[in-house]
């Protein structure tokens, strides 16, 4: 190898330390400008939060003003009330449970298992239903204390 070659290949190595260096500065600071943009995201989900919360209470507050202006008592205005969030905390709960179903990865798990052998595949507990999987242990024997 000549003078020549080992010039050539120490200035690609310095041009592709200097080239690395500016791609981990680009995505130092493409991570910086993310991580700012992230916070922005949370604290803007707050105020959103927020906002919704009390337009919901000002919504459950004129619920109850037209109920008593229709001449209901206020004890049963407060009960309409009651209702209506009790009803949609009912009905949101439900729609959990329903999506609960999806993070068991349910497409997956029938794929995995149709790729099995059949002795593997009826072997394997069923993990697509809603009950968790609970594997026995069994009893850890006790030695009896000596008396002295």
């Amino acid at each position: 190898m000549g003078p020549g070659v080992l010039a050539s290949a120490q200035a690609l190595l310095g041009d592709l330390r200097v080239a690395f260096q500016e791609r981990v500065q680009l995505l130092s600071l493409e991570l910086r400008q993310a991580g700012l943009a992230l916070t922005q995201m949370i604290m803007f989900a707050v105020v959103v939060a927020l906002l919704i919360v009390s337009a919901w209470l000002a919504l459950m507050v004129g619920l109850f003003m037209a109920s008593t202006a229709f001449g209901l008592h206020w004890s049963l205005a407060i009960g309409v009330v009651f209702a209506v969030n009790a009803g949609g905390a009912v009905g949101l709960w439900l729609k959990v449970r329903r999506l609960t179903m999806q993070l068991m990865l349910p497409a997956t798990v029938r794929t995995i298992r149709a790729s099995m052998p059949v002795s593997a595949a009826t072997a394997a507990p069923a993990v697509a239903s809603n009950e968790p999987v609970m594997t026995p242990v069994p009893p850890v024997p006790v030695k009896e204390a000596e008396h002295g």
